[in-house]
């Protein structure tokens, strides 16, 4: 995985994505593409670039202290704040408007930790009720089976082994549904809180006043 920012040089022309990019229909085929979980790297820029197939020269940069590490159609794009797709650059922020940024991001945090939690405890709730749904067919089964045991007969036991495979297989799909609907919640709160922490960040960033001198 590439890191914020990333873009790719060839022919003396950069190559990036933005926010802007994504609200193409090139975009929109990207964010549904193999890629959608890395936009921010080369390869995604190479799907929606296909014109470059292998071409160009890679590039990455994290380093924010200096605008000039960055191609000048980068640094307009941050100034303008085309990136809430993408990632957060707090160093170019003033301490001021930092300090109420880390503070407006600490509250969207403890918000999605509080979903985080409440999903966990619906997960394991529904866990033990599907428990309790298993124990309550296949506890009965084997206390019928002990009954019928003294009978000497492969019937009994063949019986219950039946009643057993049947609710060990709905205990087992049942279990994998809550994983599945557990997962989906917690990557939905993870997703709104990924979400609001970059719209906070460039609701910041993208004020003149906000930002330190040299990303004036």
């Amino acid at each position: 995985m590439c890191e914020f920012i990333s873009w790719i040089e060839f022919n003396k022309e950069v190559f990036f994505l933005d926010d802007n990019k994504l609200n193409t229909k090139e975009g929109r085929e990207l964010l549904k593409s193999e890629y959608k979980e890395d936009i921010q790297g080369h390869g995604a820029i190479r799907y929606y670039y296909p014109e470059l197939k292998d071409r160009g020269q890679n590039r990455e940069c994290i380093n924010f202290n200096d605008p000039h590490n960055f191609p000048s159609k980068v640094v307009e794009a941050i100034k303008k704040g085309l990136f809430t797709n993408f990632g957060v650059c707090p160093k170019i922020l003033t301490e001021s408007a930092l300090r109420k940024y880390s503070k407006e991001e600490q509250l969207a945090e403890k918000e999605y930790k509080k979903k985080a939690e409440l999903n966990l405890k619906r997960y394991f709730i529904k866990i033990q009720q599907v428990g309790v749904k298993y124990r309550s067919i296949t506890h009965p089964a084997w206390e019928e089976y002990e009954k019928k045991i003294s009978l000497r007969s492969q019937e009994p036991y063949d019986e219950y082994m039946k009643k057993e495979q049947l609710a060990l297989e709905e205990h087992w799909k049942e279990e994998q549904l809550a994983r599945k609907i557990y997962y989906e919640a917690e990557s939905l709160a993870w997703n709104e809180y990924f979400r609001t922490k970059l719209s906070i960040f460039w609701d910041f960033a993208r004020k003149k006043e906000n930002r330190i001198e040299i990303w004036k």
